[in-house]
């Protein structure tokens, strides 16, 4: 294993703690960065982080060293952010997309470049804040983070086939609601 990580892994599984801050201070940057996906709120994304970090250390004696240690720390913060979404959907805070909702917003004369970055920024957070938990983390894995259907199913626990379809359905929303007139 060349993972550079590994010997403060070993001594992690043996119960060591110091070795294991070791392995969140190289690594706790990524991991916030990554919580970027989940929540624009930086208090929340040192939650959700810290959330990562300790779901880490009560299942590291799992680590299988079949890749680097980091892509196992972005499984995880995958599930605790795509957690965090369901728990905003059941307390309310985050509301679905029906079919048949206007929601302003469809872009000025159908062209994306009269938009400023700030304005195109905060309408599509705000129709990515209107899809499922499912359907959001399906388009942020592939398209933020560069994630095949595959790659996605095996982070996610899903088969390649469903996270095609949710891919599908979630980028046809999309569209009708970008072109749809206000």
């Amino acid at each position: 294993m060349d993972d550079p990580d590994w010997s403060d892994i070993q001594a992690s599984q043996a119960g060591d703690r110091d070795a294991f801050t070791r392995v969140i201070v190289r690594h706790r940057e990524a991991i916030v960065r990554q919580m970027r996906r989940f929540t624009a709120d930086a208090g929340t994304r040192e939650e959700l982080a810290q959330d990562v970090f300790v779901e880490a250390w009560l299942s590291v004696g799992r680590y299988l060293p079949r890749a680097p240690f980091l892509h196992w720390l972005q499984t995880l913060a995958t599930r605790v952010g795509y957690r965090h979404w369901k728990e905003l959907q059941r307390r309310g805070r985050l509301v679905p997309l029906r079919e048949d909702d206007r929601v302003g917003y469809g872009l000025p004369d159908g062209d994306p470049e009269a938009l400023e970055p700030r304005e195109a920024s905060a309408r599509l957070r705000g129709l990515l804040d209107r899809l499922s938990p499912e359907d959001r983390m399906v388009l942020a894995l592939h398209y933020f983070d560069g994630l095949s259907a595959g790659q996605i199913a095996e982070r996610m626990g899903w088969s390649p086939a469903l996270v095609r379809m949710r891919a599908f359905r979630a980028r046809r929303k999309l569209k009708k609601w970008l072109t749809a007139k206000e």
